[in-house]
C-alpha cells in the first residue's frame, strides 16, 4: 500500500491523515498499526488521480475541468455556517455541482494569501465529483466494522481517506508546495465559530 509517486509529501500528508483518522468514529476502527499504510494509500491514490486528470484534460485549472466534466462551480455568498458547522466547500451529485462557500475562503486566503485557495477547493470538490462517477472510492481502501449480532456483520469503508486522497488531488493537480489539509482549520479560527468539517459537506 505503500505511494511509489515521489511527490506525496510523507511529512504533512501523513501526519494530517493520521489526526483525522483518530479524531474519526469510523477511521479510528482501523487497527493503529494499519493506519499510517492506510494513509498513504489514500494519499497515493490522490496523487495519481491528479496526474490522470491532467493529462486527460491538458490543463491544471479544476475550473476549467470542472466546466469540461459538466460539473456546475458556484461562487456562493451565502453564509458558510450551518449548525455547528462552518461549510467552505461543498460537493453535490445531482445535478454535479461545487459550491464553494466564499466567506470561508476569504478568510483562509486572508492567512494563507500565497495559496490559491479557491482553486484548492474547487479541486478538492472535483476529486469527490471523479470518485462518485469514475474512480474507486477512495473510502473502500480499508473496511472496518461498525456492529455484529450473531451471525451478521455490518462492515463500512472510512469516508475520511476520501478526505485524506482529495487533498492529495488538490496538491498534485496544482503543484502546491504544502500539503492544503491544515487550511481547514483557518475558517474556523478567522470566522471564530463552529467546527469546520474536512475541507466541506458533500452534498445529498
Amino acid at each position: 500500500m505503500r505511494p511509489e509517486d515521489p511527490r506525496v509529501d510523507e511529512d504533512t500528508g501523513d501526519a494530517w491523515g493520521l489526526a483525522l483518522l483518530a479524531g474519526d468514529r469510523t477511521g479510528r476502527r482501523i487497527a493503529r498499526d494499519d493506519r499510517r499504510a492506510a494513509v498513504r494509500a489514500a494519499l497515493a491514490a490522490g496523487i495519481r488521480a491528479a496526474l490522470c486528470c491532467r493529462a486527460a484534460h491538458e490543463t491544471a485549472d479544476p475550473v476549467r475541468i470542472a466546466a469540461q466534466a459538466g460539473v456546475d462551480v458556484i461562487w456562493s455568498t451565502d453564509s458558510p455556517a450551518l449548525g455547528s458547522m462552518v461549510r467552505i466547500a461543498e460537493y453535490a451529485p445531482r445535478p454535479a455541482t461545487i459550491r464553494v462557500f466564499m466567506e470561508s475562503v476569504r478568510a483562509i486566503q486572508s492567512a494563507a494569501c500565497a495559496l490559491p485557495v479557491p482553486e484548492i477547493y474547487v479541486a478538492h470538490e472535483l476529486f469527490h465529483h471523479l470518485e462518485a462517477t469514475a474512480l474507486r472510492p477512495v473510502s473502500d481502501l480499508a473496511r472496518v466494522t461498525l456492529a455484529r449480532l450473531g451471525p451478521w456483520t455490518w462492515r463500512s469503508g472510512v469516508h475520511a481517506l476520501s478526505e485524506i486522497a482529495a487533498h492529495a488531488f488538490a496538491q498534485g493537480l496544482l503543484d502546491l508546495p504544502c500539503f492544503p489539509g491544515a487550511l481547514d482549520r483557518l475558517a474556523r479560527a478567522a470566522l471564530g465559530t463552529g467546527d469546520v468539517p474536512s475541507a466541506g459537506t458533500r452534498g445529498r
